[in-house]
């Protein structure tokens, strides 16, 4: 089970101890819960990598630096293709 299973799983059963409603909206409404807040993670490390890693490349810049940069650009993208360069 993955972290993020087992904090579906807590968070589900938390939800359901309300006695309102089934386990599987419960279960439904967990799952989106972490994955919104996964991607607002993701998005604030994209930016945050974006800021350290400064522009994709310099005028002048030698070749094996250009795609030393260029390779964490495109893992930021990876990670997060809505924050730009």
């Amino acid at each position: 089970m993955t972290k993020r299973e087992a904090l579906i799983l807590t968070l589900a059963g938390s939800l359901a101890t309300s006695g309102i409603g089934r386990y599987e909206e419960h279960y439904a409404r967990a799952e989106r819960l972490v994955d919104e807040v996964l991607a607002e993670g993701a998005h604030e490390l994209a930016e945050e990598g974006r800021k350290f890693v400064g522009p994709r490349a310099y005028l002048g810049e030698p070749d094996h630096v250009t795609r030393y940069v260029a390779g964490w650009h495109d893992a930021l993208n990876r990670i997060d293709p809505e924050v730009s360069s």
